[in-house]
């Protein structure tokens, strides 16, 4: 059975692994914090769940709302209901985009993090939490990981990196591959890039993470992607998780 490693047990990366989770595939996430749903986290203080980072999340794409609605378990979702209102620099308020608050926006009554833990839940993967990819080396078997004081992670078949653009560029600096590679992944740093897909066969994946309404390929050879969401011709913007 191949085996893929993906870094980054936030949303995108739990989405992947359970978007794989039928595939003839033995998938394992590293995470480096002690808690999964990246961004997407809850905490509690005073006897109150608040988000951090992401408020709620939308289901843009057929896709999406299938999972959300119709396969994960929905006791706790909720519409918030409200229309979003937006602020600029000089912290002016004004009303949100009209299209964008007609749309449900959804969370969960204990915390957006709540979805993290269903799709890990509802995967088959392998979690490694508190485990910091800190470089990874392209050999004749595959890609092979190890944590900052060198422990070996393993050989994968594939690797998916899914932390935000600026970890992931790091990353990959420190990391061993083929210069043509390299060169291919240092010319693409200006686009903002949503997850990083290597595949050491000349196969492409075919690829469920992407959404054919919020994304557009702009960089492709057969063994790396980027996907990101096209705004204009010369505007590229990260592509959405789920």
């Amino acid at each position: 059975m191949r085996r893929l490693a993906i870094v980054g047990a936030g949303i995108a990366g739990l989405a992947a692994a359970w978007a794989l989770r039928s595939e003839a595939l033995e998938v394992t996430l590293f995470e480096q914090r002690a808690e999964l749903s990246g961004r997407a986290a809850s905490r509690r203080a005073h006897g109150a769940i608040y988000d951090p980072g992401a408020q709620y999340f939308k289901t843009a794409t057929p896709g999406a709302h299938e999972v959300v609605l119709h396969q994960l378990p929905t006791d706790e979702l909720v519409d918030i209901g409200r229309p979003v209102w937006v602020f600029d620099g000089a912290g002016t308020i004004r009303p949100g985009d009209p299209t964008e608050n007609a749309a449900p926006k959804w969370v969960y009554r204990d915390g957006i993090s709540r979805l993290g833990r269903l799709l890990a839940a509802g995967g088959q993967a392998t979690v490694r939490m508190e485990t910091r990819v800190a470089h990874f080396d392209q050999t004749l078997w595959g890609w092979q990981l190890a944590d900052s004081t060198g422990l070996d992670l393993g050989v994968f078949d594939a690797l998916v990196l899914t932390p935000p653009a600026p970890q992931t560029a790091e990353l990959v600096e420190a990391s061993r591959m083929d210069a043509t590679l390299r060169e291919v992944l240092s010319a693409g740093r200006p686009i903002a890039r949503c997850s990083l897909s290597l595949w050491p066969t000349p196969d492409p994946w075919r690829g469920p993470l992407i959404s054919t309404r919020w994304s557009t390929p702009i960089a492709s050879i057969p063994s790396i992607g980027w996907p990101s969401r096209r705004t204009s011709p010369t505007v590229y913007r990260p592509a959405r998780a789920c």
